[in-house]
């Protein structure tokens, strides 16, 4: 699909889209009455003249109300109706995400739910030495991104029960400096590991033993898939999104949402029966390879737009 995007201002992620061959436009999208970069927009959009537009933000898409080009909108949280007018669609990724839309008054038959693409192919882990940690430990992992509702403390609480085992955070935010407090009030920090974000995030994953979702409000579930692409076995906590695509001890752990003690005994489980481990984790992988690998998902993405694209208004 021949494709142009338009990015906030961002070096790190224009770079790593430009090795994938995209040559991203860099936009500053300062404020709401920014202006200037919402005329660069609109510049953008009529010079390249798509048969559609998506938009990944509410502010990106209330920037193009006056667009005439055919318009898709991500549904983000805080739904507001009057930022999507010039939308033909909505999509989202979670059926709990499509309610406020709807009951805000757009059109059910113009909402769809799309599963998130996740990259298929297992990785070669990184070397553990990069992330000062011995080969011979036990490692859970935290993916990404971090945010305050994300149940941190309660697998930091869990983490600092079982010695020896060490902890790692995978991710940005402005919350990464609360977690580093915290993990030294919970007298982890000398076995926690915080990880920026980077390209080889994925090789990250694969090289730690656990995948963690402690999520307290998780709607989605993208760290389970991120964890089954990479054969890695997986704990949540039952939230929405991680409830809904487990299946408990045959693909992944349930675990009961600030359950620091039932948090603990899972991953206690799984470090020391190493046959049970690798059953759920090939459960996740399978399960994945199934439904939500990008093979599958992608083709539903391109429907979808070739769906918007031809129906007339």
């Amino acid at each position: 699909v021949e494709q142009h995007l338009v990015i906030g201002s961002n070096r790190d992620r224009a770079e790593r889209l430009k090795s994938i061959g995209l040559e991203p436009t860099e936009i500053a999208f300062n404020a709401s009455l920014d202006f200037s970069s919402r005329r660069r927009l609109y510049r953008e959009v009529e010079n390249f003249t798509p048969d559609l537009i998506i938009s990944w933000t509410s502010d990106v898409a209330f920037y193009l109300w006056q667009t005439n080009f055919k318009h898709i909108g991500y549904v983000d949280e805080g739904f507001a109706i009057f930022k999507y007018e010039s939308c033909k669609h909505l999509f989202s990724l979670s059926p709990q995400r499509t309610e406020p839309a709807i009951n805000a008054g757009w059109p059910r038959e113009r909402i769809s739910v799309l599963p998130p693409v996740i990259p298929s192919k297992t990785v070669k882990p990184i070397d553990r030495q990069v992330c000062f940690t011995p080969k011979t430990a036990k490692v859970v992992i935290l993916v990404g991104p971090l945010e305050s509702d994300q149940g941190a403390d309660i697998l930091m609480q869990a983490v600092a029960r079982i010695p020896g085992l060490y902890f790692w955070v995978l991710g940005d935010g402005q919350y990464i400096r609360e977690l580093q407090a915290m993990a030294t009030t919970y007298g982890i920090k000398p076995r926690s590991r915080f990880i920026p974000w980077r390209e080889d995030s994925a090789a990250i994953v694969a090289a730690a033993d656990i995948v963690i979702c402690p999520s307290k409000q998780d709607n989605v579930g993208i760290q389970v898939l991120e964890g089954w692409a990479q054969k890695k076995p997986v704990i949540a906590a039952d939230s929405i999104g991680p409830g809904l695509l487990i299946s408990n001890e045959d693909n992944g752990i349930l675990v009961p949402v600030n359950n620091i003690r039932s948090l603990s005994e899972a991953i206690k489980w799984l470090k020391d029966d190493a046959n049970f481990s690798k059953k759920i984790a090939l459960g996740g992988y399978k399960k994945f390879n199934e439904i939500y690998s990008s093979e599958v998902t992608i083709p539903q993405y391109l429907n979808l737009f070739e769906q918007v694209i031809t129906e007339t208004d």
